[in-house]
C-alpha cells in the first residue's frame, strides 16, 4: 500500500518522481497500480504475480470496493495502471 504518513489524501504520492524512483529500486519489476481511493493506491509486483494472472481479476476487485465499501467521493478509478520499468517508461498505463 502507498498512502502518506497519516493515511489522508495519500494517493497523490504516486504521481512523485522520488516515489517512482523508489519503486523502481525496490521492486525492479513492472507494477500494477490499484488507485483504490485518494487516501492510498496498492502496488503489486509483477514478479509477485503467477504467470498466467489475469489482469481482469484486480479490475473486478476495484470495480468492487468502489461500489460496496469505499465513499463514491474518495474514488479515484476503476482501472487497473501498469507501470513498465522494463522499458523505463515511468507512466501509468491502463488496462481496457
Amino acid at each position: 500500500m502507498l498512502s502518506n504518513l497519516y493515511y489522508s489524501y495519500g494517493a497523490a504520492a504516486i504521481a512523485l518522481p522520488q516515489v517512482q524512483a523508489w519503486m523502481y529500486m525496490k521492486f525492479k519489476c513492472n507494477l500494477l497500480i490499484q488507485l483504490w481511493n485518494i487516501h492510498h493506491v496498492v502496488v503489486i509486483p509483477e514478479n509477485t504475480l503467477p504467470e498466467d494472472y489475469d489482469p481482469q481479476f484486480f479490475i473486478d476487485e476495484i470495480k468492487r470496493a468502489n461500489r460496496e465499501t469505499i465513499p463514491e467521493e474518495e474514488w479515484l478509478s476503476d482501472r487497473l495502471y501498469y507501470v513498465d520499468y522494463k522499458k523505463k517508461k515511468n507512466h501509468l498505463r491502463t488496462f481496457v
